[in-house]
């Protein structure tokens, strides 16, 4: 399972990952592996005894406009 990311500060402060995977699938299967990884509760229950470190959060799910084929094509000129 591979995920592509990426992180940013908004102008008003807020931090923005951004992850990207292959499909709907793809990401529910990642956050199932999630949900029952030994050391993700284990970070989650170490976590709830810190002090609050996020405020809030927000989960946006967006699809490519662009066809598979263009993509592969733009994925393909960002190979060095």
């Amino acid at each position: 399972m591979v995920r592509g990311w990426s992180a940013g500060e908004t102008q008003d402060g807020r931090v923005v990952a951004i992850w990207e995977d292959d499909n709907a699938a793809a990401y529910e299967e990642i956050q199932a592996a999630v949900r029952t990884d030994p050391d993700s509760r284990r970070a989650q229950h170490h976590r709830a005894q810190l002090p609050a470190l996020i405020t809030a959060t927000e989960e946006i799910s967006m699809s490519s406009t662009i066809d598979a084929a263009s993509q592969a094509d733009v994925n393909a000129r960002r190979q060095p």
